[in-house]
């Protein structure tokens, strides 16, 4: 599931015609949401004979949060020689990882012909860059993975006087799950995490300080 985040940094513009070159550098923010329940439903004729229904769920609720120093280098090309109007734009973008932090919370209800209840634990901690030097111990609350992102971004802009506005799409290329070494009391094993990407929709609001006349 999609969450929103926030985007600010700087952006200039170099053009020549009704091309122009737009680099940028941004503190940006990704992540996403894990909301899954299991359920269990069963019959069972207890020792008077009598049918009972039981049922039991799980659900668990995952909130992540990355934080990025980003590189977007896009090229884009203006309706109007002098960048007012409609624009395409489209380039890579390169981003290092800054932290973050995560939430998870894990449920579970139950009931049977005679009781019911239910339980719920959560835990949050840190997002963190893997560290091939040394193993990631399962009980410091923090969740790893990879240091950079590379990817694609493209979409359709309007410029209007000294301000431009973006909506586009970022597709990241690289996977950022990695094998790793995990610690703990009955020693060392290595596991390997899904495979995830980076990827967003965006909407930018930008304010050129200074153009040239």
């Amino acid at each position: 599931m999609a969450r929103t985040g926030v985007e600010v940094g700087a952006m200039a513009s170099i053009s020549t015609g009704h091309w122009a070159l737009q680099p940028a550098l941004l503190f940006s923010q990704r992540g996403f949401k894990i909301d899954d329940k299991y359920a269990d439903e069963q019959t069972v004729i207890g020792i008077t004979g009598i049918p009972g229904r039981y049922y039991s769920s799980y659900s668990t609720k995952d909130e992540y949060r990355f934080n990025y120093l980003t590189l977007p280098l896009n090229i884009a090309y203006t309706q109007r020689a002098d960048g007012q109007g409609f624009q395409l734009f489209a380039g890579p973008y390169l981003s290092l990882l800054l932290g973050g932090h995560y939430t998870s919370t894990l449920g579970y209800l139950y009931s049977t012909p005679h009781s019911g209840g239910g339980s719920s634990s959560q835990t949050s901690g840190t997002v963190a860059a893997y560290v091939d030097s040394w193993a990631n111990s399962v009980n410091n609350n923090t969740f790893y993975t990879q240091r950079f992102d590379a990817g694609v971004q493209g979409g359709l802009g309007y410029g209007y006087g000294r301000a431009v506005l973006h909506i586009g799409y970022s597709l990241g290329l690289r996977n950022l799950g990695k094998e790793q070494q995990i610690t703990g009391n009955a020693g060392s094993t290595t596991v390997t995490t899904a495979t995830y990407h980076n990827s967003a929709f965006q909407a930018s609001l930008a304010y050129w300080l200074f153009v040239k006349p």
